[in-house]
């Protein structure tokens, strides 16, 4: 199982699970196209959008966590947890 977190200092911002690598990459994407344009600033959130059009997912996310924010930074955790 695949599960990611994004949160701020002060908040868990979302949670979600997939059983593959791919299927979390596109729930992070979706979150991410929802937040973009309040989170960033204009330039970098049109350079999100356009990877994100692209179907480059993890450039788009890579790029929306490590880009200059206008509020809370947010941070992307994830881990794969092995079930029986």
């Amino acid at each position: 199982m695949h599960v990611a977190a994004i949160h701020t200092a002060a908040e868990i911002c979302f949670l979600t699970a997939a059983a593959s690598a791919a299927e979390l990459d596109r729930r992070v994407a979706e979150y991410v196209r929802a937040q973009v344009d309040d989170r960033l600033w204009p330039d970098d959130a049109r350079e999100v959008h356009a990877l994100l059009d692209a179907g480059r997912l993890r450039d788009a996310t890579t790029l929306y966590f490590s880009a200059g924010t206008r509020w809370d930074r947010q941070m992307l955790v994830t881990s794969v947890v092995e079930s029986e």
